[in-house]
This record gives C-alpha cells, sequence and structure tokens, in this order.
C-alpha cells in the first residue's frame, strides 16, 4: 500500500527487535532509550 501512495515505510520492528536492552518487561514496548533511538532512526528518516 505504502508503495501504491509514494510514501515510505520505516520498519521499526525488524530495527528494534534484537535490541532487548531498550524495552519494559513485556518485551514488546520501548522504554525511555528505546523510545529516543526510534525517534532518532524516524528524525533520520524524514531528513533524507
Amino acid at each position: 500500500m505504502a508503495r501504491q501512495y509514494g510514501l515510505q515505510v520505516i520498519d521499526l520492528h525488524t530495527l528494534m527487535l534484537n535490541d532487548g536492552d531498550n524495552v519494559v518487561d513485556d518485551g514488546i514496548h520501548p522504554d525511555a532509550k528505546g523510545a529516543k533511538k526510534m525517534a532518532e532512526i524516524i528524525a533520520k528518516a524524514i531528513k533524507e
């Protein structure tokens, strides 16, 4: 669908998958450091 509309996809799941140190105890949701890392990834993609 993104391709159809010419939108960029940022696959945060794959990028964060092996980063277990930046999630809370549920193993899914980011902690403060994980949220910061995700924000940096998104900001970089927006600037490209």
